[in-house]
């Protein structure tokens, strides 16, 4: 796909849309609906992989209603696969909030982020066993 063109996609609502990838690509992938969002609006369509050696695909998420889902492309773009795979879970496009702080454990203070690292190294071996 040249810069310039676009692809038109009905969506049924909330659902995936992937395009395959190359390396070979050159440009961006911008996506747009009136009738929903998306967790990312533009991306590099350049992958690390080609769709048809290892399925290497672009995705974005849709969160909304039936409508028309806009693919506008730019620079030079390799499209050897378009899917819209429905999302049939609820889901929300909640932005993810990084949390600060500290936690002190007698008189040691750790950092959150720490902790976090620590529970799950304990967490981890306990989900195996079960």
């Amino acid at each position: 796909m040249k810069g310039g063109n676009q692809i038109k996609l009905q969506v049924a609502g909330n659902c995936y849309i992937k395009v395959g990838g190359s390396i070979f690509s050159n440009g961006t992938i911008s996506v747009s609906s009136p009738d929903g969002d998306f967790d990312v609006s533009s991306q590099a369509s350049a992958t690390t992989g080609n769709f048809g050696n290892d399925g290497s695909t672009v995705d974005f998420l849709y969160v909304g209603s039936a409508g028309v889902v806009t693919l506008d492309f730019t620079g030079t773009n390799y499209v050897p696969y378009v899917e819209v795979a429905p999302v049939t879970y609820p889901v929300s496009l909640t932005p993810y909030v990084q949390k600060i702080g500290s936690i002190t454990v007698n008189t040691t203070k750790l950092p959150l982020k720490q902790v976090w690292m620590q529970l799950q190294m304990q967490w981890l071996p306990l989900a195996k066993e079960q």
